[in-house]
């Protein structure tokens, strides 16, 4: 019976060690599956992540260009010139930057692209250069620089070269202060020296190229050939300092006068016509004779602006 018993049981053990090196292997096994079902569904969702983050940064990217393109356009319709050279420069070299990058991550992907397709084909012609020849003719005989008549014909063909070469001009009027009330307290041949003087101390502060003529009996025209508006306000501005700091005297040693004047520059742009460049000019003068003496304001072809101040 002893014997039964410890044969029973022994193969109790045997089956029990069997059933347990079972569940371990099936164990293992089902681990191994597990683990192995888990990295590849964790390979793809991961995956899936990357290229969802790609597909976002790829459309941020475009909304950010066509943000970009919206604001130039709103800027564009701002009224005049209102960006600096080194606010220009800047933007340059962002758009250089930006069409570097891109075409940098195009070839990436397709290696055949060309960002420019037609490598021989003709450049762009030259832009016309400006080309004028000042009309000195008729003379004012009072003050040696060509008159009235002849700034008209000068002014048509400043017009005519910057609508040629697409390029901008300057048209500055400066007509002394009071000039009635100078007249009257120093005679017409005393006034009219002084007027001259005025004139002499302009054409020193201004460019060789540029054209002073004697526009009125007070006032001078002065046409600024290929001249952008920031250009051109600074040289009015060194007109008007000219006259402001000089000591006018009717003889070299007599006492001197006081004589002061006013300024309105426009620019000529090349679609303008003279008719349109005078009357814009002339507009900014008036504003400078309301304010005081000494005062330039300047016409950009949409509104008036005070530049300097007595």
């Amino acid at each position: 019976m002893n014997a039964s018993i410890s044969s029973e049981l022994g193969n109790i053990s045997s089956s029990f060690w069997i059933m347990v090196l079972l569940a371990i292997a099936i164990a293992a096994g089902t681990g191994f599956a597990a683990g192995f079902f888990y990295a590849r569904w964790s390979d793809k969702r991961s995956f899936s992540r990357a290229r969802a983050g790609v597909a976002q940064l790829f459309q941020t990217v475009i909304s950010t260009i066509d943000t970009a393109q919206e604001v130039c356009r709103l800027l564009e319709k701002c009224p005049g010139t209102f960006l600096k050279p080194s606010q220009t420069e800047q933007l340059v070299q962002k758009r250089n930057g930006l069409l570097d990058a891109i075409s940098t991550l195009v070839r990436r992907h397709d290696p055949s692209f060309d960002p420019d397709p037609q490598p021989d084909a003709p450049p762009s012609p030259a832009p016309t250069p400006f080309k004028i020849e000042w009309t000195t003719e008729p003379i004012d005989p009072a003050t040696g620089l060509p008159g009235r008549q002849a700034f008209d014909e000068n002014l048509e063909l400043l017009m005519n070269s910057g609508r040629e070469s697409e390029r901008t001009s300057g048209l500055l009027l400066i007509k002394v202060d009071k000039f009635e009330n100078l007249r009257s307290r120093l005679g017409a041949g005393d006034s009219d020296k002084l007027v001259k003087k005025m004139m002499a101390v302009v054409c020193r502060s201004v460019r060789d190229e540029d054209l002073v003529c004697r526009y009125s009996a007070d006032m001078l025209a002065i046409l600024l050939p290929d001249t952008d508006s920031e250009t051109g306000r600074t040289i009015a501005g060194a007109a008007r300092d000219s006259i402001r700091a000089h000591h006018f005297r009717v003889e070299e040693h007599g006492p001197e006068v006081f004589v002061t004047a006013s300024f309105g520059y426009t620019a000529c742009r090349p679609l303008d016509n003279p008719d349109l460049a005078v009357n814009r000019s002339a507009d900014a003068l008036s504003k400078s004779q309301q304010r005081g003496r000494n005062q330039l304001h300047a016409h950009d072809g949409q509104s008036i602006k005070h530049c300097l101040a007595g």
